[in-house]
């Protein structure tokens, strides 16, 4: 009996070294695909870098694949430039959200090659959750810029989840539904 459990605690301890091996392995994978296609933002971004690695998209649809890394990358640098100066924050926000919606409408279109198993649905949910939080963070910033240097008569600001002036939206191939784009 006490042998049993002896080789139960090893056999244990066999199985966690190798799957901890195979996730170092995993790991060490992703970054050298990721160095071979994707720059230095998206590497500095967890929420972004774990989204964005996934073969099975890139097999299936490269062109999709390599605009959305684009687009995320312009995404990324607006973001790092508001950063540095806040003062062109409400200028640069617009971009950043037209940017987010190249990026899902990118992942959108990415499923007409895509087999049915991969479920895109989860994957465009997960990098909107993703993108939304630096648009969140931009607003704060720019919170932050009004606070310290107050309004004046060219400020702009910033409306989280503003609907658009004009009905761009409406679907006139199935009326009554929405499109999910406006500006694409």
């Amino acid at each position: 009996m006490l042998l049993n459990l002896i080789l139960l605690i090893i056999f244990i301890i066999i199985i966690k070294y190798y799957i901890n091996k195979n996730k170092i392995n995993i790991d060490d994978e992703k970054i050298k695909f990721l160095n071979a296609n994707i720059d230095y933002r998206i590497h500095n971004e967890k929420r972004i870098f774990d989204l964005v690695f996934c073969p099975e998209y890139k097999y299936y649809n490269p062109e999709a694949y390599y605009e959305i890394i684009d687009y995320l990358n312009a995404f990324l640098e607006i973001y790092e430039i508001i950063k540095i100066d806040p003062s062109r924050s409400s200028d640069l926000y617009q971009n950043m959200l037209d940017n987010k919606k190249y990026i899902i409408n990118s992942l959108i279109s990415m499923s007409i090659r895509l087999p049915i198993e991969y479920n895109i649905k989860k994957y465009t949910d997960e990098m909107d959750e993703a993108l939304q939080y630096y648009l969140i963070e931009v607003n704060k910033i720019h919170e932050e810029y009004l606070r310290e240097n107050g309004f004046d008569c060219t400020t702009k600001l910033i409306f989280l989840n503003h609907p658009d002036g004009y009905n761009l939206d409406d679907n006139i191939i199935e009326p009554g539904k929405k499109l999910l784009f406006n500006r694409v």
